[in-house]
């Protein structure tokens, strides 16, 4: 009796150590975006995609880091304007968005989210060929381009924000589309002189799950070799 009662303890304690490994995986979240389809009909840029990357990181204290990555534009390509959303439930405007490092550039949020409101798409700003968004930032021409990153902290006084806090998608403008980000893209092809609109691909953050994965496996051996003593 005794040894059953060791022996379900210690499974206790294994179940336990693994939710406790899944809690703190969970607790930093990490959302990431890869932007490899042109949508507008334009022309998409020369080298093969993803082209650009955004990953919103949790800083804690509801604050959030948000890098912006060229990962495979040409030399004379560059990223014109850089467009995001945010949880329903936040006020665009009420985002604190602080450049960090990186090439620095413009930003502007709208007064309404972009599902609160669709009668008033006039106060959004809309990715050409696809819809709202939320959050706007613009660099001037060539200043951000092959091999640069851009890095904002952003914070909510009104609210706690989380890296999923901004795994959102865009309000239909009807055409292509919805997109969690998009970003316009200049300087392509021959004399530079095309542009086109890119929209993203989610990236599922896997660590949790491997985790939990790894866990059971273990316990499975665990009792498999309880079983064969």
């Amino acid at each position: 009796m005794e040894k059953k009662k060791r022996s379900f303890l210690a499974m206790f304690a294994s179940i336990a150590i693994v939710l406790g490994l899944v809690f703190m995986a969970s607790s930093a979240q990490a959302t990431s975006f890869d932007l490899d389809t042109e949508f507008s009909g334009a022309q998409e840029p020369e080298g093969a995609g993803p082209w650009l990357n955004a990953s919103f990181v949790d800083d804690g204290a509801g604050t959030v880091t948000l890098t912006m990555s060229d990962l495979n534009l040409t030399d004379n390509e560059f990223v014109g304007s850089w467009y995001f959303n945010v949880d329903t439930s936040v006020l665009p405007s009420d985002l604190q968005i602080t450049h960090v490092g990186g090439v620095q550039g413009s930003v502007a949020t709208t007064d309404l989210n972009n599902d609160s409101d669709s009668t008033n798409n006039n106060a959004q700003f809309k990715a050409d060929g696809d819809g709202f968004f939320d959050i706007r930032f613009d660099w001037a021409n060539g200043e951000f381009g092959a091999g640069d990153t851009s890095v904002y902290e952003i914070s909510c006084g009104s609210c706690m924000l989380t890296a999923s806090s901004f795994d959102f998608m865009s309000e239909p403008g009807g055409n292509n589309g919805t997109y969690n980000t998009a970003a316009h893209v200049q300087g392509i092809g021959i004399n530079d002189q095309d542009s086109g609109w890119i929209g993203n691909t989610v990236i599922p953050e896997p660590s949790t799950y491997l985790l939990l994965g790894s866990g059971m496996l273990g316990l499975a051996f665990w009792r498999k070799r309880r079983s064969n003593r």
